[in-house]
This record gives C-alpha cells, structure tokens and sequence, in this order.
C-alpha cells in the first residue's frame, strides 16, 4: 500500500512536470505583421464577390475643408449596362498611427445601369489623415446575401 502511494506519487510528479516542458511560455507577440491590414494600404474594400464584381472604381477626389476635416469624393460606376443593384457603404476614417476614430454608419445607394454615382463624405474630426470605404452587397429580408445577375442573365 505505502509502495502503491510512492508511485502513484512519483507518478504524479513526473505528469506534473513534463506537461509544464510542453508549453514554456510566455511567448511575445508578432510585433510586425508579415503583411499591412487592407484598410491601412487601400481606400476602397469590397467585403464580398458580389459588391467586388458589381462596381467599377472611375476615379476619387479628396481635401480639407476651411474648419479642417476630410471632404471625399469617389465616383463608382455599375459596371452591368442591364440590371440597376443596390451597394451598402461606408467610410472608416483613421488618424496618422492608423488607429481607427471615425466610421459612418451603413448607407444604401442605388446605382441605376452604367450610371456613375459620386459618394461625397465629410469626417467630423480634423485629426483624420487616412480612410477605406468598405463596400457590400445588401442582404435580403431572410438574411441571404443579395444577388447580383450577371449581364445577359434574365
């Protein structure tokens, strides 16, 4: 019995011991990404196929308005010349360290075939130095994602 309890105990012991040799830690984090956040290299970001394949990018136009915040223009064409589609956006604005202190709210804009529609957005801050305008499809009443037809589709 007292030889059964010395073992059970080594036994214990030695468990106890090489489960801590597993994992050493601490570890440091990756302190630069292998690869920069799309929002901080691109100003326009499709969040799905759809709203990618959907918009053509014609050109944009941004300054500073007289009280110091960001005044952006962005042209966007329907690129089907049959079918209008619907395009939820917005605009996340962020200061010199890339930290994000400012985003609209979704908006819904409708871009009748082969128009080009002008977004104008205006930042509330004048600490703004970058922006992404994220971009998708719109979904359905039942949650599944919006279609869009492709041309020559009926």
């Amino acid at each position: 019995m007292k030889k059964m309890c010395y073992v059970c105990c080594v036994v214990s012991m030695l468990v106890s011991f090489t489960s801590c040799a597993k994992s050493p830690g601490p570890y440091l984090l990756q302190t630069q990404p292998l690869q920069s956040p799309m929002q901080h290299s691109e100003r326009l970001i499709a969040l799905d196929k759809s709203a990618a394949n959907a918009l053509l990018y014609v050109n944009h136009n941004q300054g500073r308005l007289a009280s110091g915040q960001v005044a952006i223009q962005i042209n966007l064409q329907n690129r089907s010349a049959q079918h209008a589609v619907w395009i939820e956006w917005k605009t996340v604005f962020y200061d010199k360290q890339n930290f994000k202190i400012e985003e609209t709210e979704w908006e819904m804009t409708h871009f009748p075939a082969k128009e080009i529609k002008t977004l104008k957005i205006n930042s509330i801050s004048p600490d703004v130095m970058n922006f992404s305008i994220i971009l998708r499809s719109p979904a359905t009443v039942d949650g599944q994602p919006y279609k869009i037809q492709k041309e020559g589709v009926r």
